[in-house]
């Protein structure tokens, strides 16, 4: 694997909502309580014939975690060079926008 920045899911929403102009949530929960929130919107969505695009439980449960990537073997054997992250996430965005609408 290969990355250009370790972030922790706070510091990357913080990044997403500067690059994206959406607010990032301004809460936390404990992480037992974001699964189980996830999953019962997953199920009131579903019920009301809706899909919950916002967090899925497994996201919500992948996010309590902190992980990490270390392409400093990348860089020194290969010159891998990686480019600035927000570049990344702001060329994502433009992708996503000109390809998809969004949903109501």
């Amino acid at each position: 694997m290969l990355g250009a920045a370790n972030l922790s899911f706070r510091d990357y929403l913080n990044m997403l909502e500067k690059q994206s102009g959406v607010s990032a949530p301004v809460m936390e929960a404990p992480p037992k309580l974001s699964v189980l929130g996830a999953k019962a919107w997953e199920k009131l969505a579903g019920e009301a014939g809706r899909r919950f695009m916002n967090l899925d439980p497994a996201s919500a449960d992948m996010a309590n975690y902190y992980w990490y990537i270390d392409s400093q073997r990348a860089a020194d054997e290969l010159g891998f060079r990686p480019r600035a992250p927000e570049q990344t996430l702001r060329e994502t965005i433009d992708w996503l926008r000109g390809r998809f609408r969004a949903e109501p």
